[in-house]
């Protein structure tokens, strides 16, 4: 248990404790006792465990006859059982971090991330606590190798375990945690979020130029070595004994405080966005109305569907961002499956506007996707989920592409990840269009996918009701096997919400990853490891990379993208 020591934020140590008046502070994960040292002085109370017996017996030793501090040789989650009732009364801030790592004596148990673990032992959380969660990073896209994938939790599912224990507290995620705190702190939050945030181009270039000068010193030391020696086995020697000297010297970098923080944001700038979900704080959406010719010479008539099931609180915002077009030949009919919240009484409000809706008991949205596009009769053809949206513009720049590109048979553009209040909280910039990715994983952005009536025929006209996730995937398969033409829009097109009453991450887990495999299997023959998918999947992530980053730069300097 524990990690290399980034310790906690203290501004955002201070920040918590002006708004919240904290008392007690509970680390998972001792470590070598940095952070208890950086609040040992902030706190009245100080609880923290440590599963390696190494690291359990240092820290003891430093913090002897500090008898406010009380460590632990444990498991996380059989410490927060002991620790969560007696403390469920009191302003705790909870420094989640016990997270396995491969570094040297580090412990962990059956599970290298019990954080799901700790959320239920400590349980309810009271309006004056919160959690931090350290490595946001580890839980907002599949971790790297010496993880184990299996082990460690999805974004979804700390979400899930977090609305669970209160709703009275937000979420953020800023500068590689996650914090959960009570919603009286919620500017505060939001000046942390601002003030104390990393610029990311200005850091990247930071170290960049850094790494670049200490490389050609470390090239001028080699070449110099080279040429001073002529036995190979001395010279391999030498180099190898440097190679780890300058691999050493910058692991050591980790326990730099700033310096290792500016590294850590680089690491992550340099991480795809494909796949991501949630990738920073909430902000205002910048996309305004497309500049696109509304008079177009030729109006295909585009059909689109929305299935929805218990979604009133967000089906009327898809709605209107599909009206609202102002697309002149729109067939738009919502298909429901007996919702029992408010939905039928929007629709009710909307059904002058709408081609038409029903709403009656279904097998689940493949079904109702069924249904919705059967009543349909347009050229180009589409579904729209009732909690995402259409981006201002989307359908003119969609005709407009088919009319200009006849033999494209179906396209998709980029797409905005927003939140419950149509906050911006991450995008996707594809690369363009790749068969062979298709074959590996799906990229695609459902909201934003069009594809014309021929090629759906040509598919088999319907969505395979088996698959309750990955249907999509399995259309866009079924499309390249009949022979169609993709295409890429680089604009926004769509935006799909995240937010808490969606399908779950165990779910996903158990469903989603079967249905995916069995689309593998259907296509290349076996299921592939994560590492063969990565692999093939690794040309076009570096493109993808690239033209975040382009984009990330040209908003930046206020140039047209």
């Amino acid at each position: 248990m524990g990690a290399i020591n980034f310790s906690i934020d203290p501004n955002l140590v201070r920040i918590l404790k002006k708004a919240l008046q904290l008392d007690v502070f509970v680390e998972t994960g001792t470590f070598k006792g940095d952070t208890i040292e950086l609040v040992r002085d902030q706190f009245s109370e100080i609880y923290s465990v440590e599963l390696s017996r190494e690291y359990y017996e240092t820290a003891v030793q430093r913090f002897d006859g500090d008898v406010h501090i009380k460590l632990v040789h444990s498991d996380s989650p059989s410490a927060m059982q002991v620790w969560g009732p007696k403390l469920s009364e009191q302003s705790v801030l909870y420094f989640l971090d016990a997270h396995w790592c491969a570094a040297e004596n580090t412990a962990s148990i059956s599970s290298q991330c019990p954080l799901l673990e700790e959320i239920k032992a400590i349980g309810r959380l009271n309006i004056e606590s919160v959690i931090v969660i350290d490595d946001a990073r580890l839980f907002l896209a599949p971790p790297l190798a010496p993880h184990e994938i299996s082990q460690w939790p999805s974004f979804h599912q700390i979400v899930s375990s977090l609305l669970s224990m209160s709703c009275n507290h937000e979420l953020m995620v800023v500068n590689d945690v996650i914090v959960f705190y009570p919603k009286q702190s919620n500017i505060a939050m939001q000046n942390y979020a601002q003030t104390y945030g990393i610029d990311w181009l200005i850091a990247a270039q930071s170290i960049r130029n850094e790494w670049l000068a200490e490389a050609e010193k470390k090239e001028h030391v080699i070449q110099q070595l080279s040429q001073s020696l002529s036995d190979k086995d001395i010279l391999l020697e030498k180099q190898y004994k440097t190679i780890n000297a300058y691999r050493a010297a910058y692991g050591s970098l980790a326990l730099l405080g700033p310096v290792a923080r500016v590294i850590r944001r680089l690491y992550e700038i340099a991480r795809p966005r494909l796949g991501n979900l949630n990738q920073y704080a909430p902000r205002e959406m910048s996309i305004g109305l497309y500049q696109t010719n509304k008079n177009l010479n030729y109006y295909p008539l585009i059909s689109i569907v929305t299935p929805s099931y218990n979604q009133g609180e967000f089906i009327e915002r898809t709605i209107t961002s599909i009206l609202d077009q102002q697309y002149p030949k729109l067939e738009y009919y919502v298909q429901d499956g007996g919702s029992t919240d408010r939905t039928v009484e929007v629709l009710k409000q909307y059904q002058a506007r709408l081609s038409g809706w029903a709403s009656e008991p279904d097998s689940g949205q493949s079904q109702a996707i069924n249904r919705g596009l059967s009543k349909t009769s347009g050229e180009i053809m589409a579904w729209l989920n009732s909690d995402d949206l259409l981006l201002p513009g989307a359908l003119h720049v969609v005709a407009d592409y088919f009319n200009r590109h006849p033999d494209i048979d179906v396209v998709y553009g980029n797409r905005l990840l927003i939140d419950e209040n149509d906050k911006e909280i991450g995008r996707w910039i594809l690369p363009g269009h790749n068969n062979e990715v298709l074959s590996w994983t799906d990229y695609v952005p459902q909201e934003t996918l069009f594809w014309r009536r021929s090629i759906w025929e040509k598919a088999g006209g319907e969505i395979d009701e088996s698959f309750r996730f990955a249907m999509d995937w399995d259309l866009l398969v079924r499309f390249r096997d009949a022979g169609a033409h993709f295409g890429h829009i680089d604009q926004f097109l769509g935006a799909f919400r995240i937010h808490a009453s969606q399908k779950t991450s165990s779910e996903i887990n158990e469903v989603g990853h079967q249905e995916m495999d069995r689309i593998r299997m259907r296509v290349l023959g076996s299921v592939p490891d994560q590492k063969a998918i990565r692999k093939a999947i690794f040309p076009y992530l570096i493109k993808h990379i690239a033209m975040d980053m382009n984009y990330r730069i040209r908003t930046r300097l206020g140039m047209k993208v």
